[in-house]
Protein backbone atom coordinates (compact mmCIF):
# COMPACT_ATOMS: atom_id res chain seq x y z
CA UNK A 1 0.00 0.00 0.00
CA UNK A 2 1.41 3.44 -0.95
CA UNK A 3 2.22 6.10 1.60
CA UNK A 4 2.14 9.89 1.45
CA UNK A 5 4.91 12.19 2.89
CA UNK A 6 3.55 15.13 4.92
CA UNK A 7 5.85 17.86 6.46
CA UNK A 8 4.80 19.08 9.90
CA UNK A 9 6.16 22.38 11.19
CA UNK A 10 6.32 22.53 14.98
CA UNK A 11 8.11 25.44 16.74
CA UNK A 12 9.93 26.31 13.58
CA UNK A 13 11.24 22.78 13.21
CA UNK A 14 10.15 20.67 10.25
CA UNK A 15 9.25 17.01 11.00
CA UNK A 16 8.52 14.59 8.16
CA UNK A 17 5.35 12.43 8.67
CA UNK A 18 4.24 9.52 6.49
CA UNK A 19 0.34 9.28 6.14
CA UNK A 20 -1.15 5.76 5.80
CA UNK A 21 -3.35 5.30 2.66
CA UNK A 22 -6.85 3.88 3.37
CA UNK A 23 -9.54 1.91 1.51
CA UNK A 24 -12.95 1.10 2.94
CA UNK A 25 -16.29 -0.47 2.07
CA UNK A 26 -19.82 0.53 3.10
CA UNK A 27 -23.09 -1.14 2.18
CA UNK A 28 -26.36 0.77 2.57
CA UNK A 29 -29.90 -0.52 2.29
CA UNK A 30 -32.56 1.90 1.11
CA UNK A 31 -34.76 0.21 3.72
CA UNK A 32 -32.25 1.02 6.45
CA UNK A 33 -30.44 -1.43 8.70
CA UNK A 34 -28.15 -4.33 7.85
CA UNK A 35 -30.74 -6.61 6.33
CA UNK A 36 -32.35 -7.64 3.08
CA UNK A 37 -35.81 -8.05 4.58
CA UNK A 38 -38.48 -8.95 2.03
CA UNK A 39 -41.14 -8.99 4.74
CA UNK A 40 -44.33 -11.05 4.50
CA UNK A 41 -44.44 -12.75 1.11
CA UNK A 42 -46.34 -15.52 -0.66
CA UNK A 43 -46.29 -17.43 -3.92
CA UNK A 44 -47.70 -14.44 -5.82
CA UNK A 45 -45.23 -11.88 -4.38
CA UNK A 46 -42.55 -10.08 -6.37
CA UNK A 47 -40.46 -7.80 -4.11
CA UNK A 48 -37.33 -5.80 -5.05
CA UNK A 49 -34.72 -4.37 -2.65
CA UNK A 50 -31.73 -2.26 -3.71
CA UNK A 51 -28.39 -1.88 -1.92
CA UNK A 52 -25.78 0.80 -2.51
CA UNK A 53 -22.19 -0.38 -2.22
CA UNK A 54 -19.58 2.40 -1.83
CA UNK A 55 -15.80 2.12 -1.85
CA UNK A 56 -13.73 5.00 -0.46
CA UNK A 57 -10.01 4.98 -1.09
CA UNK A 58 -6.94 7.19 -0.69
CA UNK A 59 -4.89 4.48 -2.32
CA UNK A 60 -4.04 3.81 -5.94
CA UNK A 61 -4.29 0.03 -5.68
CA UNK A 62 -6.92 -1.79 -7.81
CA UNK A 63 -9.60 -3.72 -5.97
CA UNK A 64 -12.70 -5.83 -6.52
CA UNK A 65 -15.95 -6.45 -4.65
CA UNK A 66 -17.43 -9.93 -4.30
CA UNK A 67 -20.65 -11.32 -2.94
CA UNK A 68 -20.64 -14.53 -0.91
CA UNK A 69 -23.64 -16.34 0.55
CA UNK A 70 -22.15 -17.06 3.96
CA UNK A 71 -25.14 -19.00 5.28
CA UNK A 72 -27.72 -20.66 3.01
CA UNK A 73 -31.29 -19.40 3.21
CA UNK A 74 -33.28 -21.92 5.25
CA UNK A 75 -36.56 -21.93 7.16
CA UNK A 76 -36.86 -22.21 10.90
CA UNK A 77 -37.34 -25.94 10.32
CA UNK A 78 -34.10 -26.17 8.38
CA UNK A 79 -35.77 -26.48 4.96
CA UNK A 80 -33.49 -24.95 2.30
CA UNK A 81 -34.89 -22.38 -0.13
CA UNK A 82 -34.92 -23.30 -3.79
CA UNK A 83 -32.49 -21.44 -6.03
CA UNK A 84 -35.23 -20.00 -8.24
CA UNK A 85 -36.85 -17.79 -5.58
CA UNK A 86 -34.32 -15.00 -4.75
CA UNK A 87 -32.44 -13.37 -7.63
CA UNK A 88 -29.94 -10.53 -7.97
CA UNK A 89 -28.20 -8.33 -10.54
CA UNK A 90 -25.96 -5.28 -10.53
CA UNK A 91 -27.64 -2.16 -11.94
CA UNK A 92 -26.00 -0.91 -15.10
CA UNK A 93 -25.00 2.76 -15.03
CA UNK A 94 -24.95 2.91 -11.24
CA UNK A 95 -21.11 2.95 -11.20
CA UNK A 96 -18.75 5.73 -12.39
CA UNK A 97 -15.36 4.22 -13.20
CA UNK A 98 -14.84 0.49 -12.79
CA UNK A 99 -16.59 -2.48 -14.39
CA UNK A 100 -19.79 -4.14 -13.21
CA UNK A 101 -20.29 -7.89 -13.38
CA UNK A 102 -23.47 -10.00 -13.11
CA UNK A 103 -25.65 -7.34 -14.69
CA UNK A 104 -28.13 -10.00 -15.87
CA UNK A 105 -30.68 -11.45 -13.45
CA UNK A 106 -29.48 -14.70 -11.89
CA UNK A 107 -30.46 -16.84 -8.89
CA UNK A 108 -28.78 -16.13 -5.57
CA UNK A 109 -27.05 -19.37 -4.66
CA UNK A 110 -24.39 -20.72 -2.32
CA UNK A 111 -21.38 -19.52 -4.27
CA UNK A 112 -19.04 -16.56 -4.77
CA UNK A 113 -19.98 -13.90 -7.34
CA UNK A 114 -17.86 -10.95 -8.48
CA UNK A 115 -19.91 -7.76 -8.52
CA UNK A 116 -17.39 -5.05 -9.37
CA UNK A 117 -13.75 -4.57 -10.47
CA UNK A 118 -12.13 -1.12 -10.10
CA UNK A 119 -10.06 0.70 -12.69
CA UNK A 120 -6.27 0.31 -12.68
CA UNK A 121 -5.71 3.20 -10.27
CA UNK A 122 -8.22 2.02 -7.69
CA UNK A 123 -10.35 5.13 -7.73
CA UNK A 124 -13.27 5.39 -5.29
CA UNK A 125 -16.61 4.38 -6.72
CA UNK A 126 -20.10 3.16 -5.86
CA UNK A 127 -22.71 0.97 -7.51
CA UNK A 128 -26.07 -0.60 -6.81
CA UNK A 129 -27.25 -4.20 -6.52
CA UNK A 130 -30.89 -5.23 -6.81
CA UNK A 131 -32.35 -8.30 -5.07
CA UNK A 132 -35.68 -9.74 -6.17
CA UNK A 133 -37.93 -12.17 -4.35
CA UNK A 134 -40.19 -14.00 -6.85
CA UNK A 135 -42.59 -16.41 -5.16
CA UNK A 136 -43.64 -18.18 -8.36
CA UNK A 137 -41.62 -21.30 -7.48
CA UNK A 138 -42.03 -21.07 -3.73
CA UNK A 139 -42.94 -24.52 -2.41
CA UNK A 140 -42.36 -24.24 1.34
CA UNK A 141 -43.63 -21.73 3.84
CA UNK A 142 -41.93 -20.52 7.01
CA UNK A 143 -39.59 -17.83 8.32
CA UNK A 144 -36.45 -17.94 6.16
CA UNK A 145 -33.06 -16.58 7.20
CA UNK A 146 -29.60 -16.45 5.65
CA UNK A 147 -26.47 -14.30 5.67
CA UNK A 148 -24.67 -12.67 2.77
CA UNK A 149 -21.22 -11.08 2.82
CA UNK A 150 -19.85 -8.24 0.64
CA UNK A 151 -16.09 -8.57 0.43
CA UNK A 152 -13.71 -5.77 -0.62
CA UNK A 153 -10.48 -7.32 -1.93
CA UNK A 154 -7.67 -4.81 -2.65
CA UNK A 155 -4.76 -6.00 -4.75
CA UNK A 156 -2.54 -5.25 -1.77
CA UNK A 157 -3.70 -5.47 1.81
CA UNK A 158 -6.34 -7.36 3.73
CA UNK A 159 -9.94 -7.89 2.56
CA UNK A 160 -12.84 -6.25 4.37
CA UNK A 161 -16.30 -7.77 4.75
CA UNK A 162 -19.72 -6.29 5.46
CA UNK A 163 -22.41 -8.79 6.44
CA UNK A 164 -26.14 -8.48 5.76
CA UNK A 165 -28.96 -10.73 6.86
CA UNK A 166 -31.49 -12.08 4.33
CA UNK A 167 -34.92 -12.74 5.79
CA UNK A 168 -38.57 -13.06 4.91
CA UNK A 169 -41.74 -14.65 6.20
CA UNK A 170 -43.16 -16.87 3.44
CA UNK A 171 -46.77 -17.97 3.41
CA UNK A 172 -47.92 -20.25 0.60
CA UNK A 173 -51.24 -19.32 -0.96
CA UNK A 174 -53.47 -22.05 -2.25
CA UNK A 175 -53.13 -22.06 -6.03
CA UNK A 176 -55.14 -24.23 -8.37
CA UNK A 177 -55.35 -24.18 -12.15
CA UNK A 178 -57.23 -26.31 -14.63
CA UNK A 179 -55.89 -26.88 -18.13
CA UNK A 180 -58.14 -27.98 -21.00
CA UNK A 181 -57.37 -28.84 -24.63
CA UNK A 182 -59.76 -25.92 -25.34
CA UNK A 183 -61.80 -23.49 -23.28
CA UNK A 184 -64.56 -26.09 -22.89
CA UNK A 185 -64.50 -29.76 -22.01
CA UNK A 186 -65.90 -31.31 -25.20
CA UNK A 187 -66.95 -34.86 -26.02
CA UNK A 188 -68.66 -36.12 -29.16
CA UNK A 189 -69.97 -39.30 -30.75
CA UNK A 190 -68.36 -38.39 -34.09
CA UNK A 191 -65.36 -40.73 -33.73
CA UNK A 192 -63.85 -43.16 -31.27
CA UNK A 193 -61.29 -40.53 -30.29
CA UNK A 194 -63.84 -37.81 -29.53
CA UNK A 195 -65.78 -40.09 -27.18
CA UNK A 196 -63.20 -39.19 -24.53
CA UNK A 197 -61.49 -36.05 -23.27
CA UNK A 198 -59.67 -34.83 -20.17
CA UNK A 199 -58.67 -31.88 -18.04
CA UNK A 200 -55.54 -31.43 -15.93
CA UNK A 201 -55.61 -30.08 -12.39
CA UNK A 202 -52.45 -28.30 -11.16
CA UNK A 203 -52.14 -27.64 -7.43
CA UNK A 204 -49.78 -25.61 -5.28
CA UNK A 205 -50.35 -25.53 -1.54
CA UNK A 206 -48.88 -25.84 1.91
CA UNK A 207 -47.10 -29.06 2.77
CA UNK A 208 -48.50 -30.95 5.73
CA UNK A 209 -52.04 -29.57 5.53
CA UNK A 210 -54.97 -31.58 4.17
CA UNK A 211 -55.73 -30.55 0.60
CA UNK A 212 -59.01 -31.84 -0.83
CA UNK A 213 -60.40 -31.54 -4.36
CA UNK A 214 -64.13 -32.01 -4.93
CA UNK A 215 -65.96 -32.37 -8.23
CA UNK A 216 -69.54 -31.11 -8.59
CA UNK A 217 -71.81 -31.41 -11.61
CA UNK A 218 -73.48 -28.02 -11.14
CA UNK A 219 -75.60 -28.15 -14.30
CA UNK A 220 -76.42 -31.51 -15.85
CA UNK A 221 -75.92 -31.41 -19.65
CA UNK A 222 -79.11 -30.57 -21.55
CA UNK A 223 -80.03 -29.51 -25.10
CA UNK A 224 -81.87 -26.40 -26.25
CA UNK A 225 -85.21 -28.10 -25.58
CA UNK A 226 -84.30 -28.65 -21.95
CA UNK A 227 -83.88 -32.39 -22.48
CA UNK A 228 -81.21 -33.69 -20.13
CA UNK A 229 -78.76 -36.47 -20.76
CA UNK A 230 -79.55 -39.57 -18.73
CA UNK A 231 -77.39 -40.15 -15.69
CA UNK A 232 -74.78 -42.83 -16.26
CA UNK A 233 -74.01 -41.81 -19.83
CA UNK A 234 -70.88 -39.89 -18.80
CA UNK A 235 -68.17 -41.62 -16.81
CA UNK A 236 -64.84 -40.44 -15.49
CA UNK A 237 -61.69 -41.72 -13.90
CA UNK A 238 -58.61 -40.04 -12.48
CA UNK A 239 -55.07 -40.70 -13.62
CA UNK A 240 -52.47 -41.21 -10.94
CA UNK A 241 -50.98 -38.00 -9.57
CA UNK A 242 -48.05 -36.91 -11.72
CA UNK A 243 -45.70 -35.35 -9.16
CA UNK A 244 -46.73 -35.86 -5.57
CA UNK A 245 -48.07 -38.69 -3.49
CA UNK A 246 -51.67 -37.60 -3.33
CA UNK A 247 -54.46 -40.13 -2.99
CA UNK A 248 -56.76 -40.12 -6.01
CA UNK A 249 -60.32 -41.32 -5.47
CA UNK A 250 -61.93 -42.76 -8.57
CA UNK A 251 -65.71 -43.05 -8.80
CA UNK A 252 -66.90 -44.00 -12.29
CA UNK A 253 -70.33 -42.39 -12.85
CA UNK A 254 -70.56 -38.64 -13.19
CA UNK A 255 -73.59 -37.80 -11.09
CA UNK A 256 -75.03 -34.75 -9.37
CA UNK A 257 -73.56 -35.49 -5.97
CA UNK A 258 -70.41 -33.64 -4.89
CA UNK A 259 -67.52 -36.09 -4.89
CA UNK A 260 -64.11 -36.01 -3.25
CA UNK A 261 -61.74 -36.98 -6.07
CA UNK A 262 -58.29 -36.14 -4.62
CA UNK A 263 -56.63 -35.82 -1.21
CA UNK A 264 -53.04 -34.88 -0.34
CA UNK A 265 -50.73 -33.33 2.25
CA UNK A 266 -47.80 -33.06 -0.16
CA UNK A 267 -48.19 -29.52 -1.52
CA UNK A 268 -47.58 -29.28 -5.28
CA UNK A 269 -49.08 -31.89 -7.57
CA UNK A 270 -50.86 -32.45 -10.88
CA UNK A 271 -53.38 -35.06 -11.97
CA UNK A 272 -55.78 -35.69 -14.86
CA UNK A 273 -59.53 -36.15 -14.79
CA UNK A 274 -60.51 -38.28 -17.80
CA UNK A 275 -64.06 -38.35 -19.18
CA UNK A 276 -65.69 -40.99 -21.36
CA UNK A 277 -69.06 -41.26 -23.12
CA UNK A 278 -70.67 -44.69 -22.81
CA UNK A 279 -71.27 -45.80 -26.41
CA UNK A 280 -74.01 -48.19 -25.41
CA UNK A 281 -75.98 -45.43 -23.68
CA UNK A 282 -75.86 -42.84 -26.48
CA UNK A 283 -77.49 -44.89 -29.24
CA UNK A 284 -81.05 -43.75 -28.61
CA UNK A 285 -80.33 -40.15 -27.60
CA UNK A 286 -81.65 -37.26 -29.62
CA UNK A 287 -79.00 -35.62 -31.79
CA UNK A 288 -77.71 -32.19 -30.82
CA UNK A 289 -75.48 -30.28 -28.40
CA UNK A 290 -75.91 -30.80 -24.67
CA UNK A 291 -74.31 -28.21 -22.38
CA UNK A 292 -73.60 -28.35 -18.67
CA UNK A 293 -71.09 -27.17 -16.10
CA UNK A 294 -68.65 -28.75 -13.66
CA UNK A 295 -67.32 -27.06 -10.53
CA UNK A 296 -64.03 -28.01 -8.88
CA UNK A 297 -63.84 -27.03 -5.23
CA UNK A 298 -60.31 -27.01 -3.82
CA UNK A 299 -60.04 -26.65 -0.07
CA UNK A 300 -57.13 -26.42 2.38
CA UNK A 301 -57.06 -25.19 5.96
CA UNK A 302 -60.08 -22.92 5.55
CA UNK A 303 -58.93 -21.48 2.21
CA UNK A 304 -61.06 -22.42 -0.77
CA UNK A 305 -61.08 -21.95 -4.53
CA UNK A 306 -63.90 -22.66 -6.95
CA UNK A 307 -63.08 -23.29 -10.63
CA UNK A 308 -65.94 -23.71 -13.14
CA UNK A 309 -65.53 -25.83 -16.28
CA UNK A 310 -68.05 -25.68 -19.13
CA UNK A 311 -69.09 -29.06 -20.46
CA UNK A 312 -70.29 -29.70 -24.03
CA UNK A 313 -71.44 -33.06 -25.37
CA UNK A 314 -72.33 -33.54 -29.03
CA UNK A 315 -74.58 -36.37 -30.08
CA UNK A 316 -73.96 -36.58 -33.81
CA UNK A 317 -76.90 -36.89 -36.16
CA UNK A 318 -77.72 -40.43 -37.29
CA UNK A 319 -80.11 -41.26 -40.10
CA UNK A 320 -78.97 -44.54 -41.56
CA UNK A 321 -80.45 -47.60 -43.22
CA UNK A 322 -78.67 -50.93 -43.08
CA UNK A 323 -79.89 -53.68 -45.42
CA UNK A 324 -78.77 -57.27 -45.20
CA UNK A 325 -79.06 -58.80 -48.73
CA UNK A 326 -80.18 -56.43 -51.43
CA UNK A 327 -80.60 -58.88 -54.34
CA UNK A 328 -83.42 -61.24 -55.12
CA UNK A 329 -82.32 -64.51 -56.75
CA UNK A 330 -84.12 -67.78 -57.33
CA UNK A 331 -82.27 -70.79 -58.77
CA UNK A 332 -83.29 -73.96 -60.56
CA UNK A 333 -86.86 -72.93 -61.26
CA UNK A 334 -89.23 -75.28 -63.17
CA UNK A 335 -92.89 -74.93 -64.04
CA UNK A 336 -93.82 -77.27 -61.19
CA UNK A 337 -91.42 -75.84 -58.54
CA UNK A 338 -92.69 -75.44 -54.98
CA UNK A 339 -93.01 -71.85 -53.58
CA UNK A 340 -89.63 -70.33 -52.66
CA UNK A 341 -88.96 -67.55 -50.14
CA UNK A 342 -86.16 -65.04 -49.72
CA UNK A 343 -85.61 -62.77 -46.69
CA UNK A 344 -84.17 -59.27 -46.24
CA UNK A 345 -83.43 -57.68 -42.84
CA UNK A 346 -83.60 -53.87 -42.68
CA UNK A 347 -82.36 -51.85 -39.70
CA UNK A 348 -82.95 -48.10 -39.24
CA UNK A 349 -80.76 -45.96 -36.94
CA UNK A 350 -82.09 -42.47 -36.35
CA UNK A 351 -81.74 -39.98 -33.48
CA UNK A 352 -83.46 -37.01 -35.15
CA UNK A 353 -86.72 -37.58 -33.24
CA UNK A 354 -88.66 -37.00 -36.46
CA UNK A 355 -90.89 -39.54 -38.26
CA UNK A 356 -89.49 -41.35 -41.30
CA UNK A 357 -90.44 -43.94 -43.90
CA UNK A 358 -88.73 -46.74 -45.83
CA UNK A 359 -89.51 -47.24 -49.50
CA UNK A 360 -88.78 -50.11 -51.85
CA UNK A 361 -88.17 -50.00 -55.59
CA UNK A 362 -87.76 -53.18 -57.67
CA UNK A 363 -85.68 -52.22 -60.67
CA UNK A 364 -87.37 -54.75 -62.98
CA UNK A 365 -89.02 -58.17 -63.14
CA UNK A 366 -87.14 -61.33 -62.25
CA UNK A 367 -85.08 -62.20 -65.33
CA UNK A 368 -82.99 -65.22 -66.30
CA UNK A 369 -79.76 -65.31 -68.33
CA UNK A 370 -81.74 -65.73 -71.58
CA UNK A 371 -83.87 -62.66 -70.95
CA UNK A 372 -86.99 -64.57 -69.89
CA UNK A 373 -88.99 -62.75 -67.21
CA UNK A 374 -91.49 -63.61 -64.47
CA UNK A 375 -94.56 -61.39 -64.17
CA UNK A 376 -94.75 -59.34 -60.96
CA UNK A 377 -98.04 -61.02 -59.98
CA UNK A 378 -96.11 -64.17 -59.00
CA UNK A 379 -93.74 -62.28 -56.64
CA UNK A 380 -95.40 -61.68 -53.28
CA UNK A 381 -94.09 -59.91 -50.17
CA UNK A 382 -94.93 -59.28 -46.55
CA UNK A 383 -93.20 -57.54 -43.62
CA UNK A 384 -92.59 -58.35 -39.96
CA UNK A 385 -91.46 -55.91 -37.24
CA UNK A 386 -88.47 -57.19 -35.27
CA UNK A 387 -87.48 -54.32 -32.96
CA UNK A 388 -88.74 -50.84 -32.15
CA UNK A 389 -92.01 -49.22 -33.11
CA UNK A 390 -93.65 -48.52 -36.44
CA UNK A 391 -96.11 -49.80 -39.03
CA UNK A 392 -95.47 -52.54 -41.58
CA UNK A 393 -97.49 -51.70 -44.70
CA UNK A 394 -97.43 -55.26 -46.08
CA UNK A 395 -98.49 -57.31 -43.03
CA UNK A 396 -99.55 -60.24 -45.21
CA UNK A 397 -98.43 -61.51 -48.60
CA UNK A 398 -99.35 -59.27 -51.49
CA UNK A 399 -98.05 -58.86 -55.04
CA UNK A 400 -95.36 -56.22 -55.29
CA UNK A 401 -96.81 -54.62 -58.37
CA UNK A 402 -93.37 -53.67 -59.71
CA UNK A 403 -93.57 -50.07 -58.55
CA UNK A 404 -91.95 -47.94 -55.83
CA UNK A 405 -93.77 -48.66 -52.57
CA UNK A 406 -93.59 -47.37 -49.00
CA UNK A 407 -93.12 -50.51 -46.95
CA UNK A 408 -92.56 -49.11 -43.41
CA UNK A 409 -93.65 -46.05 -41.40
CA UNK A 410 -91.94 -45.12 -38.14
CA UNK A 411 -93.77 -43.92 -35.06
CA UNK A 412 -94.25 -40.17 -34.45
CA UNK A 413 -90.94 -39.93 -32.55
CA UNK A 414 -88.89 -41.56 -35.30
CA UNK A 415 -87.60 -44.30 -33.02
CA UNK A 416 -84.98 -46.72 -34.42
CA UNK A 417 -86.46 -49.97 -35.67
CA UNK A 418 -85.65 -53.16 -37.52
CA UNK A 419 -87.97 -55.32 -39.64
CA UNK A 420 -87.96 -58.28 -42.00
CA UNK A 421 -89.27 -58.39 -45.57
CA UNK A 422 -90.11 -61.86 -46.89
CA UNK A 423 -90.44 -62.37 -50.66
CA UNK A 424 -92.32 -65.42 -51.96
CA UNK A 425 -92.20 -66.66 -55.56
CA UNK A 426 -95.25 -68.80 -56.29
CA UNK A 427 -95.21 -71.52 -59.03
CA UNK A 428 -96.86 -71.10 -62.40
CA UNK A 429 -96.83 -72.84 -65.79
CA UNK A 430 -95.95 -69.42 -67.24
CA UNK A 431 -92.51 -69.55 -65.62
CA UNK A 432 -89.85 -71.14 -67.79
CA UNK A 433 -87.08 -73.17 -66.19
CA UNK A 434 -83.95 -71.21 -65.25
CA UNK A 435 -82.20 -69.00 -62.71
CA UNK A 436 -83.93 -65.67 -62.12
CA UNK A 437 -82.86 -62.53 -60.31
CA UNK A 438 -83.57 -58.82 -59.92
CA UNK A 439 -82.35 -55.88 -57.81
CA UNK A 440 -84.31 -54.18 -55.04
CA UNK A 441 -83.40 -50.69 -53.78
CA UNK A 442 -84.45 -49.46 -50.32
CA UNK A 443 -84.49 -45.77 -49.43
CA UNK A 444 -84.91 -43.89 -46.12
CA UNK A 445 -86.53 -40.47 -45.97
CA UNK A 446 -88.24 -38.15 -43.47
CA UNK A 447 -91.97 -37.72 -43.76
Amino acid sequence: MSKRLILLVIGGIIYPFVAQATIDLSVTSFQGGQSLNFGRVDSSSVVTIELKIQITSTDTTPYQVKQILLEPIVSEKGTPLKDEVVFFYTIRGSNSRGSLYNTILKPLSFREDTLYVSDNTGNPDSFKVAYIFNGKKLTTQGYFFGRIGYVLEPKQGSPKTVIFNIEFDARLKLEAKIYLPGNTLKLSTRTKDTLSSYLKVSLKSRVGKDLNVYQILEAFPENYKGMKLPEGILKFYISESLKGKGEVLTPTILGRKELLIYRSREGSDEFKVNFLLDEGEVKNLEAGIYRGRLIYRINQDGEEKLIPVDLEIEIEKKFDINVMTQGLSFYGLRPDFPPQEREVIIRIDSNLRRPYQVSQRITGPLTDEKGNTIPFKYLLMRGELLEGKGEILYPSFEATGGKEDVIFLSDANGEPASFRIIYKLVPSLEILAGNYSTTVTYSLSER
